[in-house]
């Protein structure tokens, strides 16, 4: 009784080694090989399986098989070329890490340079306006000091005329320009800010009154026109 339970080995488990593996499943099957009967002096080779012997079922695959001995064999060119292309692959991955930290740097620095690009056009976007606007202060500071030193009325008011002709083409250079007087014309949203309503002759809902002048740049409305609207005519008492 035990010689049989010593005949049977203990199964291994399966590694993570393939090699392994394979070196357990042939120690498995080792007691199922044909082995030489001897009678007398004749010696015949017949195929006797041990007895109460049964094919071990593998326990990776789930199925009965037979590993060949030439199997467990590696072949050490092959190893060679397995390390081989370990290092190709481990330095393939070390150059695919440098370009990926290359890349990330590089668009952290178009980053911060796209930020800082956008800030000095907000900081200095005026400047060319606002260089031109400089002559027409000039302008204002000289008229004011000739009508501090002269009583000339008229060619005070002639010179702030010029002066308003200069900004007003100022601003027409830029795209800016001035709505059309809007009295007597009908209340619109878009064009106009109503501030207050008062009887008057015009229908309900008319500009009775411009308060404050709108102006356009291009085609989109730059400041609305303060105006008054009519609340139709006055109540008899």
């Amino acid at each position: 009784m035990d010689d049989k339970q010593g005949s049977h080995q203990k199964q291994p488990k399966p590694t993570a080694n393939k090699i392994k593996d394979l070196y357990n499943a042939y120690i498995r099957n080792e007691g199922s090989r044909t082995i030489p009967v001897v009678s007398g002096d004749n010696v015949k080779s017949e195929n006797v399986e041990i007895e109460n012997e049964k094919p071990e079922t593998d326990e990776l695959s789930g199925r009965n098989e037979f590993i060949p001995e030439d199997a467990l064999l590696v072949k050490k060119d092959d190893l060679e070329n397995l390390v081989k292309r370990n290092e190709e692959l481990e330095n393939e991955n070390e150059d695919l890490k440098d370009q990926v930290l290359r890349k990330t740097a590089e668009m952290e620095n178009f980053r911060r340079r796209t930020l800082l690009e956008k800030q000095q056009m907000i900081d200095y976007g005026n400047e060319r306006l606002l260089s031109r606007f400089l002559d027409i202060s000039d302008d204002f500071t000289n008229a004011i000091d000739a009508g501090s030193k002269s009583t000339d009325y008229d060619s005070l008011l002639t010179g702030l005329d010029l002066i308003y002709q200069k900004v007003i083409k100022f601003l027409a250079d830029f795209g800016v320009s001035k709505m059309e007087n809007s009295v007597g014309k009908p209340f619109d949203v878009h064009f106009h800010e109503a501030v207050m309503m008062i009887p008057s002759e015009l229908p309900e809902g008319f500009v009775v009154q411009e308060i404050q002048t709108g102006y356009m740049i291009l085609d989109k409305v730059l400041r609305h026109a303060k105006v008054i609207t009519s609340s139709g005519m006055p109540k008899e008492e």
